[in-house]
């Protein structure tokens, strides 16, 4: 799952949100990042949201989501960088890279009849909000205003996943490297080359070669 939430300031929202949130956070620091994401949503529908949120945080290299799990869950990034693989033949192949401000997860999970596939790791540090898909979708049947944020993801999802498919088939290695550049330019500072050599579906030399042209 991959949508962005614009970062803008909650203005009104930060007092609730620090009553919601003083007793998970540790720090004022770890409050201000969460405090920098705008959902578009009103205080009754953001307290609403917030709790079916967790706190957690990650080690670089710690499993977050682990393939074959029964359980819907995503997780909304505040800080560090997050990728999801599926293992085929001993061989990683990512197909999802996402940093601060995405909603990070297996697509399959708004499917409650299907299994994530994909295995979800943390690339550094990284801070997150834990929900449950399945939350996410009672509280859309319940408020109009979620659900309008709900069909908003829902978009997102169609829109980011056509794309990529787009990519793959219309652009060589060169036209993909240089798209996600465009896209997102910050995954040079904050991702491994080797992470997204397998995204582009580039060998690594193939990658080297096209990112020092």
């Amino acid at each position: 799952m991959i949508y962005y939430f614009y970062g803008k300031s909650l203005k009104g929202t930060i007092a609730v949100l620090f009553e919601l949130f003083t007793m998970k956070y540790a720090t004022n620091e770890a409050f201000q990042k969460l405090a920098s994401f705008d959902l578009g949503l009103p205080e009754e529908q953001l307290e609403k949201f917030f709790g079916i949120c967790s706190f957690k945080t990650y080690e670089p290299n710690e499993y977050i989501f682990r393939s074959g799990r029964k359980d819907r869950k995503a997780i909304l990034i505040l800080q560090g960088s997050v990728r999801s693989f599926a293992l085929i033949d001993g061989v990683e192949h990512n197909c999802h890279l996402r940093s601060v401000g995405y909603l990070m997860g297996d697509p399959r999970s708004f499917n409650e009849t299907i299994d994530p596939i994909l295995d979800t790791v943390a690339i550094n540090e990284v801070e997150a909000l834990l929900l449950d898909v399945g939350d996410l979708e009672r509280l859309a049947k319940e408020d109009s205003l979620l659900m309008d944020y709900y069909l908003g993801v829902m978009q997102d999802v169609i829109s980011v996943l056509a794309h990529r498919v787009f990519t793959f088939v219309s652009m060589d290695a060169k036209g993909r490297y240089n798209d996600l550049m465009q896209w997102s330019p910050d995954y040079l500072k904050n991702t491994y080359d080797k992470f997204l050599a397998s995204f582009l579906g580039m060998r690594p030399v193939t990658y080297h070669r096209v990112k020092n042209k």
